[in-house]
């Protein structure tokens, strides 16, 4: 008799359906495509002043055989931020794109969005790699000047080049530009990371506007590029004109583009550098330098 009580409480006290804080979990709707944010997206959008504010964010669906509208929940928004109220999947298309927007917006001050997917098209079951909710920040960042009036220097074909340039940082990120960069009248963005093989007080740099990547199995670097005319540049230095100028982050297991903002030196290796007379030439830098009293506080 006492076995018998013993067993039926014990079965009693496993049966979650008779236990008072058991809620059970929602369903998967039928038929459910299952889109989620791709886990891949930027949760933070930086913009330049004077930019477009748009970020895209990417949606992954699992079910792709038919078109689709689907619905995006806005939980929360600044006021400034609009969120679009659907995505649109194509046919056989796996992915579309969200564009949030925003107008208005204070320079440097951070504003923040949360949305979803709507619920008959999230499975909160499913192994993806992603989720079907997704929270971001956008923030207008304006360009401020840490080093003025730095010394760069290129020898190219036997001949030293010299100008100032100014060193622009983006806001709070660690996102730098070096002003009319050798002379050719473009800027360079670059964001230092990892520690250089040159030294511990080295940072090596990630080249970014103005460039093309670049890799041809021995080096990989960049190949200098003006974004905006979409087109390689060509600018005077001395008596002859630079045509193409590739920039070489790396050969073999060494990195050639790096920076310390505390020994006050940068770095750029050149790869090459071709010439409108068809001269050439190889395995050179261009160095910028500066002291203290040029950075600006």
């Amino acid at each position: 008799m006492v076995l018998t009580m013993m067993l039926t409480m014990t079965i009693a006290s496993c049966d979650d359906a008779n236990d008072n804080d058991y809620t059970p979990g929602t369903p998967t709707p039928e038929n459910c495509m299952t889109v989620y944010f791709n886990a891949g997206n930027t949760a933070e959008g930086v913009f330049e002043e004077g930019t477009p504010v748009a970020q895209e964010i990417t949606l992954t669906r699992k079910v792709t055989d038919a078109d689709a509208e689907v619905p995006i929940v806005c939980r929360n928004a600044d006021s400034v931020i609009k969120v679009p109220s659907s995505v649109t999947f194509k046919a056989g298309e796996a992915t579309a794109v969200l564009t949030i927007t925003a107008e208005g917006m204070e320079p440097s001050k951070v504003y923040s969005y949360d949305i979803e997917v709507g619920e008959a098209f999230a499975d909160p079951y499913a192994e993806v790699s992603g989720s079907s909710r997704f929270m971001g920040t956008m923030l207008i960042a304006t360009w401020e000047t840490v080093v003025k009036n730095a010394t760069m220097k290129w020898s190219n074909l036997s001949v030293t080049h010299e100008w100032t340039t100014d060193i622009e940082k983006l806001g709070n990120l660690d996102r730098y530009r070096v002003k009319n960069f050798a002379g050719s009248g473009l800027d360079l963005e670059f964001t230092p990371y990892g520690e250089s093989s040159y030294g511990k007080a080295y940072q090596q740099m990630k080249l970014g506007r103005n460039v093309e990547e670049y890799d041809d199995g021995t080096a990989r670097g960049y190949l200098f590029y003006d974004a905006e005319a979409g087109k390689y540049p060509v600018w005077s230095t001395g008596n002859v004109e630079v045509k193409e100028l590739c920039l070489m982050t790396h050969y073999g297991s060494s990195d050639y583009c790096y920076i310390s903002f505390k020994d006050r030196f940068a770095n750029f290796g050149v790869y090459y550098a071709t010439y409108n007379d068809d001269q050439y030439d190889y395995y050179n830098y261009i160095t910028i330098v500066w002291k203290e009293e040029n950075e600006k506080r």
